[in-house]
């Protein structure tokens, strides 16, 4: 019989509400011939009825789940990480709970940018600094040059509206270049994931 090659390209990280059973096509691409490529698609390859948590999905498991529905497969990937799956909970009430958190949380962030940007102009005596731009501009001596403060500060805001790109709203099928703090919380959960992975292969090993 001749083989059927079968192309799989693995998503990387998906979110899914349980109870669900996912299948072939919800965790990767797949590419072959037309003939089984609903029956590739429509393999499934893990149930969940209940539990929120983070699970991997192998890529060994996806090859050995197409190989016994579809004889002669020739599986290839296109990409070596395990996929990983988060399965949390549908319910409104959860999403109200984390709607409410990411408010609380926001808040603490800001105040806290602003306590820590408070803290750098109070070290660096920035007050002095504008006076003496003040002075130099007007020839005149202030307690608060409102001057070159008033500029100063909407600099300060204007500066990180522009560095974390907030003002791209529109959406766009174009790719943007991403903000730093996107570029930051992207490499912080590359390395969670890799983690991940690498703990749950260790804890298959064990088995």
């Amino acid at each position: 019989m001749e083989k059927k090659i079968v192309i799989i390209q693995p998503k990387t990280r998906l979110t899914v509400h349980y109870p669900v059973q996912l299948r072939i096509k919800d965790i990767a691409f797949v590419s072959t011939d037309e003939e089984i490529l609903d029956k590739v698609n429509n393999i499934p390859i893990v149930d969940i009825e209940s539990g929120e948590g983070i699970s991997v999905i192998f890529l060994i498991d996806i090859a050995r789940a197409v190989r016994r529905a579809v004889e002669q497969a020739d599986v290839r990937f296109l990409g070596t990480d395990d996929i990983i799956v988060e399965y949390v909970q549908q319910d409104k009430k959860r999403n109200l709970l984390q709607t409410v958190k990411t408010i609380v949380i926001g808040m603490f962030i800001v105040i806290a940018a602003g306590a820590a940007l408070m803290n750098y102009h109070a070290d660096v005596d920035m007050i002095s600094a504008l006076s003496r731009i003040n002075r130099i501009v007007t020839n005149e001596d202030v307690e608060l040059p409102l001057v070159t403060a008033i500029p100063y500060s909407l600099g300060v805001g204007l500066g990180l509206y522009l560095f974390f790109n907030l003002s791209s709203k529109k959406k766009s099928k174009k790719i943007q270049f991403p903000s730093p703090l996107k570029t930051e919380i992207a490499s912080y959960t590359d390395v969670a994931e890799d983690l991940m992975k690498e703990q749950a292969r260790n804890e298959r090993q064990e088995e």
